[in-house]
């Protein structure tokens, strides 16, 4: 699959499988991130959104639950305080996709062995309120501090107005919840 220029991070209640339909192509990949569900409920709406998805060369990775991704031959995705990438990767075996989030340039030169790193909240974002963004000197930072072969994803606040901002800095893509889904135009030559 190529790689993505999208991080697509799910939010049930803003949602559904009919827009998995809709965004899930080449370029796109769905992060599952519902913390709230149960294992097993995880690994339900995990597998539905996957069968969806990977059909349509769409990537899908589980924030944090390394046993869900694992049942279902997924990626994950690491919060900056989970598992440390090298365990995650002998867990999930090397030809799983690892990714992991960060929030300052010093996080991001850290992530050694990630094949993705998010950096976040680049600009403010109503999913973590009072958050001030890191602005983009912060992202163009993270950018080259980045391990040798690692993907740069811009996250937080990214919209319409702000994906360009982002991909000035040279990012490999974006990350977004609702802006994915609305289908704001995240693309580099929007």
């Amino acid at each position: 699959m190529r790689p993505p220029w999208l991080l697509a991070i799910t939010d049930r209640r803003q949602m559904g499988p009919e827009d998995v339909a809709r965004i899930a192509r080449p370029g796109v990949a769905i992060i599952v991130r519902e913390k709230d569900l149960s294992a097993r409920a995880l690994f339900d709406y995990a597998r539905a959104i996957d069968t969806i998805a990977r059909p349509r060369g769409c990537s899908v990775l589980v924030t944090d639950r390394l046993d869900v991704a694992r049942a279902l031959g997924l990626g994950v995705q690491l919060p900056e305080d989970g598992l440390e990438i090298a365990d995650a990767r002998a867990y999930l075996g090397p030809g799983a996709i690892v990714s992991a989030s960060r929030h300052d340039p010093a996080g991001v030169r850290a992530a050694i062995g990630a094949d993705w790193i998010t950096i976040a909240p680049v600009f403010p974002s109503a999913s973590k309120p009072g958050l001030p963004g890191l602005g983009v000197e912060s992202l163009a930072r993270a950018r080259a501090a980045a391990p040798p072969g690692a993907r740069i994803y811009a996250l937080g606040g990214i919209d319409a107005a702000t994906a360009p901002l982002a991909w000035a800095t040279g990012v490999d893509g974006v990350a977004a919840i609702r802006a994915a889904w609305a289908g704001d135009a995240l693309e580099r030559d929007a």
